[in-house]
């Protein structure tokens, strides 16, 4: 993965512990004849909660183990439940951190799609307009078909 989507990743990552932070800092307590109940406030855990499935779902898509225990975790804004997300987006930014997201051959046709780029940045400030098209072209289409094979798109080869 290229340090900028990383870098992005990372700070989209801290973004969601500041919303997490944020919403354990609303902590208040109610108590019914047995128990004890701590809470967070609703605007500050819908903020938390939402934002971080739907970095969940686009970073690692909908079969991701880390969706479905985030979703089985914070059902509501009782203060331990946000603990948990918190918890599950520090693993999250340890994973991005160290490099450990995706999959080989993703990161593998990433670079060559980066090469590819580079090739027809090149070809381009050649003035060799032409070539610098198809080599694109063919980088992007192969890219788009792998994309829609990892989503299960149906794609027509001819």
């Amino acid at each position: 993965m290229s340090k900028k989507i990383n870098n992005v990743l990372i700070e989209r990552v801290n973004h969601l512990i500041e919303l997490a932070n944020k919403s354990l800092a609303t902590k208040f307590t109610t108590e019914d004849s047995f128990h004890w109940y701590d809470w967070v406030s609703h605007e500050s855990f819908y903020e938390f909660q939402t934002a971080s499935q739907s970095f969940i779902l686009n970073v690692y898509g909908e079969n991701s183990p880390y969706l479905s225990q985030f979703k089985q975790s914070i059902v509501n804004n009782k203060y331990e439940q946000v603990l948990a997300g918190k918890g599950i987006i520090n693993s999250i930014k340890t994973e991005i951190e160290n490099g450990w997201l995706g999959t080989l051959k993703g990161l593998m046709s990433s670079e060559i799609f980066s090469d590819f780029l580079e090739m027809s940045q090149h070809l381009l400030e050649e003035n060799y307009k032409d070539p610098a098209a198809v080599m694109i072209g063919s980088a992007l289409e192969e890219h788009l078909r792998q994309l829609s094979l990892k989503h299960g798109i149906p794609i027509n080869e001819m």
